[in-house]
C-alpha cells in the first residue's frame, strides 16, 4: 500500500502543477477574454486556448479532490 500511495502522491503532486500552468495561462489570456466577452476585435486562437485551459482547469480540480480523497482513506482505513 505504501508504494500505491507513493504514487498517487506523485500524480497529485503532477496534477496540481498542471492545473498552476493552466491557471497562469488563463489570467495572462484574460485581457483578450475581455474583449471577446465584449464582442470587441479579438484573437480567435487566444479565446480558444483560453477556453481550453480553463475546462482543464475545471476537470484537474476534480482530479485533484478524488485523489486526495483517495489518499485519505487508504492512509485511514487501509493501513490502520
Amino acid at each position: 500500500m505504501e508504494e500505491t500511495i507513493k504514487t498517487l502522491r506523485k500524480m497529485l503532486e503532477i496534477y496540481e502543477q498542471r492545473l498552476e500552468n493552466c491557471e497562469r495561462v488563463v489570467e495572462r489570456l484574460a485581457t483578450e477574454m475581455g474583449l471577446f466577452e465584449s464582442r470587441e476585435g479579438y484573437n480567435t486562437y487566444v479565446v480558444r486556448l483560453a477556453v481550453d485551459h480553463e475546462s482543464e482547469a475545471r476537470t484537474l480540480r476534480k482530479e485533484i479532490l478524488a485523489l486526495r480523497l483517495a489518499i485519505e482513506y487508504i492512509e485511514g482505513d487501509v493501513l490502520k
